[in-house]
């Protein structure tokens, strides 16, 4: 069965344990609600230490046990058990006894007002189908932020009517009505603080225990309560906290994925390959598992000043824009470029773990450079060519029109054979011309510029 403990002591040092028994497994369960005491807290400690209790369950207990002993004006929470009817004897707590209305109405001056005035968590007894308040410990009035003139012979309602449209006034009235006592986890309320005039709010875990008479009528209701903010609040910030760094993680995971650089974490000590994005795999030429956990120097070992930059990262230094080149074993002969950044990754203690590298290859651009360059160089000289070309075309034509003129005018052989040397010299000329034209894309008017020198 599901058992919860909660310790404190009495006025006169005796060690009271309240006792929660479900005699079912679920929320909605009959719980007894029990008190026992002792003469002093070592003597629960020895029937715990020689009960058939599980090493967890006996844990649990001894460390409940000693929080009470340590903190006793702060409230404990429940430890819960489960125990069989042979551990509740071993501990004496079948014997605990359970708060009837005649104790419960005569419960001031008793021993038992001295016992829930001590209760570890915020204890109140509520009286009546409305709900009055008959008793509250000092632990309930100094978490709700009331006093008990303000609070003794009123209905929860007129002392909370703010909580109107929120679940506990439904709930008592369920289990005064049914007599079914109600569990409550982590339940959040929303009340006016009376000193402060302010909002407040609180999560509790909580026990609707009801209170029969002699005839077995329900006549009233208990409630203990333990204040469970702190815990509710510290276990949203961490899930809160969990589902960013989640949400970030699934996002730099999608970025380091499809990004179009090669992105690396490589081990700052021996320079291995921790991660490797697809993009750098393209770029070496493998697939990502065949490098993973391999040195970088390793698989990339004939490209000079790759071990000097991630040696400078490795000594805290941010490397930017640095170009290397080299071959890679997947294409021997294939000179490459690529451009390199490489940045440390300090732990918790200031020291460098890691080196994040960005490489983007650089081989077709600087290709695409050294073909524009070139190509600037030829448009330089066929603009050269164009000129001189053009200084010699007129000179040449001049002559051919003088040798013309000499031909018709010499009539001797003898000179007619030296003018013929001159024709042929002079179309070698014009060969030569319109070759060169032709190289570099120049118009050729008179290709057969000395054939026009015939006669």
């Amino acid at each position: 069965m599901r058992v919860r403990l909660a310790f404190s002591h009495t006025r006169d040092e005796l060690f009271l344990v309240t006792v929660g028994i479900a005699k079912g497994q679920n929320a909605s369960s009959e719980i007894d609600f029990r008190i026992n005491t002792y003469g002093h807290e070592d003597e629960f400690l020895g029937l715990v230490m020689q009960s058939s209790l599980e090493k967890q369950a006996m844990f649990q207990t001894v460390q409940g046990v000693l929080l009470t002993i340590n903190r006793p004006t702060s409230p404990q929470r429940w430890v819960e058990l489960d125990l069989n009817d042979r551990q509740l004897a071993e501990l004496q707590l079948e014997r605990a006894s359970t708060p009837s209305l005649a104790t419960i109405t005569e419960i001031s001056g008793s021993e038992l007002y001295d016992l829930f005035m001590q209760a570890p968590t915020p204890l109140l007894i509520l009286m009546g189908p409305d709900h009055h308040y008959r008793f509250v410990n000092p632990l309930y009035l100094e978490l709700m932020g009331r006093t008990k003139a303000n609070v003794l012979g009123k209905s929860v309602r007129e002392v909370y009517p703010e909580m109107k449209g929120q679940p506990f006034f439904g709930l008592l009235d369920r289990v005064y009505r049914t007599g079914t006592p109600f569990v409550g986890k982590e339940l959040p309320c929303r009340y006016v603080h009376e000193q402060t005039q302010e909002w407040d709010v609180r999560h509790f875990d909580f026990i609707y225990q009801p209170i029969r008479n002699a005839a077995g009528v329900v006549e009233g209701v208990m409630v203990q309560a333990t204040d469970v903010t702190q815990a509710v609040l510290a276990r949203q910030v961490s899930e809160d906290r969990e589902k960013q760094l989640f949400r970030q993680w699934t996002e730099l995971e999608a970025i380091y994925r499809t990004a179009p650089i090669g992105l690396a974490l490589i081990d700052a000590r021996d320079f291995r390959f921790l991660r490797f994005n697809q993009r750098s795999a393209d770029m070496l030429g493998c697939a990502v598992e065949d490098i993973l956990g391999k040195c970088c120097l390793e698989a990339v070992p004939d490209v000079p000043g790759l071990r000097e930059v991630l040696e400078r990262a490795a000594a805290g230094e941010h490397v930017l824009d640095v170009e290397i080149e080299g071959e890679l074993l997947s294409s021997p002969g294939v000179h490459r470029s690529w451009n390199l950044n490489a940045t440390p990754v300090f732990d918790a203690n200031g020291a460098v773990s890691a080196i994040t590298t960005l490489a983007t290859e650089t081989t077709s651009s600087k290709m695409a450079e050294a073909r524009l360059v070139e190509g600037e160089k030829e448009a330089v000289a066929g603009v050269l060519v164009e000129t001189i070309v053009g200084q010699i075309a007129d000179p040449l034509d001049t002559l051919r029109g003088l040798l013309g003129v000499v031909r018709d005018e010499i009539r001797r052989p003898e000179a007619h054979a030296a003018l013929e040397v001159a024709e042929e010299e002079l179309r070698k000329i014009c060969g030569v011309l319109a070759g060169i034209q032709r190289r570099y894309g120049l118009p050729v008017e008179s290709p057969d510029l000395a054939d026009t020198c015939r006669p």
